[in-house]
């Protein structure tokens, strides 16, 4: 698709008691060298001040910033979903949370690589972690990179080798692949959308560190609930078992032993969480798990005739 002239971008920021980093997050998005921008938030019924933070930019920039408040609190997914639903008559759509930011030509850089990549209908870019205090933080994520075709990028990600932030999309292509995401899921939704993505679409990266994404104890991945996490990979893995027909059968196996791999480890953590909160129940269904992964043949560990 010929990309339109200026065409206009839709940013979904969702926020929860996100009062010590919002105001970086927006003013990140506020700054953004390319301008054609509609910014949706939703805030997910925050209990400290991250509303009262939020109206005062929504007073400050009617023009640019649309804020909707729930009264209850609806769930991370629920809550993106909502603010899709706001971003009618863009061209573009990406994500950011409110406790994450952006360099100030993170759009300009992907919208420009979207130009150059007509066969592309999304642009990632790397990311960089930084601290709470939004110091860049050594470790590198490696995951974040680019591939020189659909093929190997859709391996990589069946793999879990690929992480995609904040990307920045078409309208047009979100919807092909339904628009939002799976709220059945807690902790692989993400996951799920980048597949059906890929499955669609080719993708550019920008190999500029754009998307800074904080790590800090409120973070979610701090407080995962392994029992949820594994029964949501298990979901995901299955819903999109399919894709693996597009591979070739050696690359099939080397999938579904990677996935089946993160299903192990994340038993052994459940197992290890389970253990200390002395829930023999789950104890023993994590250690039936265990002699299940071992023995069980990969579900489609067949070659086609």
């Amino acid at each position: 698709m010929k990309i339109k002239e200026n065409p206009k971008v839709g940013v979904s920021v969702t926020t929860y008691n996100a009062e010590k980093y919002v105001r970086e997050c927006v003013e990140s998005l506020l700054r953004q060298t390319y301008p054609h921008l509609k910014i949706v938030i939703s805030d997910d019924c925050s209990q400290d001040d991250t509303r009262e933070i939020l109206q005062k930019y929504a007073n400050d920039y009617p023009d640019r910033i649309r804020l909707m408040i729930n009264p209850i609190n609806l769930g991370i997914h629920p809550n993106v979903n909502q603010s899709l639903r706001e971003l009618s008559g863009v061209e573009y759509i990406s994500l950011i949370a409110g406790d994450d930011c952006w360099r100030e030509d993170k759009l300009e850089r992907e919208i420009n690589k979207l130009e150059q990549n007509p066969s592309a209908r999304f642009a990632y870019s790397k990311i960089c972690f930084i601290d709470s205090d939004s110091k860049r933080m050594d470790t590198p994520e490696h995951r974040s990179r680019g591939f020189d075709n659909r093929q190997e990028m859709l391996q990589n990600l069946l793999e879990h080798k690929l992480i995609m932030l904040n990307w920045t999309a078409e309208y047009e292509l979100l919807k092909e692949t339904g628009m939002f995401f799976d709220e059945s899921m807690h902790y692989a939704s993400d996951w799920d959308y980048h597949l059906r993505l890929v499955s669609k679409s080719e993708a550019v990266f920008c190999p500029d560190p754009t998307v800074f994404y904080r790590r800090h104890s409120e973070s979610i991945t701090f407080k995962g609930d392994y029992r949820l996490y594994h029964s949501d990979l298990v979901k995901a893995h299955h819903k999109n078992a399919r894709l693996l027909e597009q591979l070739s059968y050696t690359d099939s196996l080397s999938a579904q032993r990677q996935q089946r791999q993160i299903l192990i480890s994340t038993v052994g953590l459940w197992l290890r969480s389970s253990l200390k909160k002395k829930n023999f129940w789950h104890i023993f269904k994590c250690l039936w798990l265990k002699l299940f992964y071992k023995f069980a043949p990969l579900p489609h560990s067949n070659p086609k005739v």
